[in-house]
């Protein structure tokens, strides 16, 4: 992370110095709130430090609905599949990694997406909407030129880009879970950065990501776990192993039942 309080441990007394890697999202207590994002210069950085083997963007979009042929249309969110996740399955199977064009549908989507069982979704697709970007000074133009409310409707309607995804596995609910990521619906880090991008650009947002996952040469070996988690500190940065987010996850879960949300957020793993 870029700054102490991901973890309750920053001074939130004062205002934070702007700088551009600001963006809105909402704190454990479920307060609006600006955090600090890793962009591009960031992820160049982590990745050329010695020890770090991968680098993998920590993506969740939300669509504006999920579908499939004859069905209504349902709110979710989906979030990039960490291969270091081992959910649960009612059917189908977890491929690692997770391909492009495939998803991992959860339990709750059944029944309303019209499937008789978990063995009848596998194989099936379903189609997620994401809204792109709406250039702020085409809308003004549009506005400025005399345009209506069905004209506005349907710049809103256009701007809609759906894609398919074909169900690999429908995960089990989970007994404990992040509380708001019960319904996720998992994708390939490629297919969350694609749907990311799409609903971004030409935003401040645009490949700012709140937080990464750093795995590590070796990182089975504490000490070299270790030597990379204090070399990323020394660079700015706030990190935690999986050991200690998962440590802390049911520490808050337990205390506050809410959900991480992390500034910039750096999870090291082996």
């Amino acid at each position: 992370a870029k700054d102490k309080q991901v973890f309750g441990r920053g001074d939130a007394s004062t205002p934070s110095e702007y700088d551009a890697s600001f963006g809105s999202s909402t704190s454990n207590a479920g307060a609006a709130t600006q955090i600090k994002r890793l962009d591009q210069k960031d992820l160049a950085l982590i990745r050329s430090t010695q020890g770090v083997e991968l680098v993998r963007e920590g993506v969740a979009v939300n669509a504006v609905y999920v579908t499939r042929p004859g069905q209504k249309k349902f709110v979710g969110t989906l979030q990039a599949f960490s291969p270091s996740q081992k959910p649960e399955t009612l059917a189908g199977s977890l491929p690692k990694p997770l391909t492009n064009g495939s998803v991992l549908l959860p339990e709750g989507f059944l029944d309303p997406l019209g499937f008789k069982s978990a063995h009848d979704a596998i194989g099936q697709e379903i189609t997620v909407a994401v809204r792109k970007s709406i250039s702020p000074t085409e809308l003004a133009a549009k506005i400025a030129a005399g345009a209506s409310q069905a004209d506005l409707a349907e710049i809103s309607a256009n701007s809609l880009q759906t894609e398919n995804l074909k169900i690999e596995a429908v995960l089990k609910k989970p007994v404990t879970a992040q509380p708001g990521t019960e319904l996720y619906l998992y994708v390939s880090n490629g297919d969350a950065l694609k749907l990311n991008e799409i609903a971004t650009t030409g935003t401040p947002d645009f490949q700012k990501y709140p937080s990464v996952y750093v795995k590590v040469v070796d990182g089975n070996d504490p000490a070299k776990l270790e030597a990379v988690q204090s070399k990323l500190k020394s660079m700015g940065y706030v990190t935690l192993s999986v050991e200690q987010t998962q440590k802390f996850l049911l520490q808050f879960i337990s205390i506050l039942q809410g959900i991480v949300v992390g500034f910039a957020f750096l999870a090291v793993i082996a």
